[in-house]
């Protein structure tokens, strides 16, 4: 499921068809009430349990994303391609090693990544994750209480 913040603080549930655009970075008209405009969304993969959990639904991952539009609603495509370039020199870098007995620090994937999380995510404050975990619960319909997904965002969020 996904959600946008607004400009008023307040978190608002997007269509499933928008989720999936906003996944897929497609170019087709995903928020046409907020062209031209930098947007804040959270997209929250929850999963149901299996035995152990007995059904109970869990918060899987949470990505906080920035996302620019174009004026008429579309994810922006330059925006879109300066973030698939540098996701893929991202993981170009993950396999690179540097030999453990030299000096040398290879910093170049700190570099990026810190220039990602600056460029295209983005850190809730703890009363937008309360409002948001307050939605999630409601849309659940109760099968996930607002404090357990409270911590689970927060545990999330703290280790990304």
């Amino acid at each position: 499921m996904g959600f946008i913040l607004g400009e008023d603080g307040q978190w608002r549930e997007f269509p499933s068809e928008s989720y999936q655009r906003m996944m897929e970075e497609e170019d087709f008209l995903a928020f046409p009430e907020h062209g031209g405009k930098m947007i804040r969304v959270a997209l929250v993969c929850l999963e149901k349990g299996g035995r152990a959990r007995k059904g109970k639904m869990d918060v899987r991952g949470i990505d906080f994303r920035r996302c620019k539009l174009t004026p008429p609603g579309a994810v922006d495509p330059q925006f879109r391609e300066k973030r698939a370039t540098l996701k893929e020199e991202l993981a170009v870098l993950t396999g690179t090693k540097v030999k453990k007995n030299t000096k040398v620090v290879d910093a170049a994937r700190r570099f990026k990544e810190r220039r990602y999380r600056n460029e295209f995510a983005w850190s809730p404050s703890v009363s937008e994750v309360q409002k948001l975990s307050g939605l999630i619960e409601e849309r659940t319909g109760g099968a996930l209480d607002k404090r357990e997904v409270l911590e689970k965002i927060l545990t999330l969020t703290a280790s990304a």
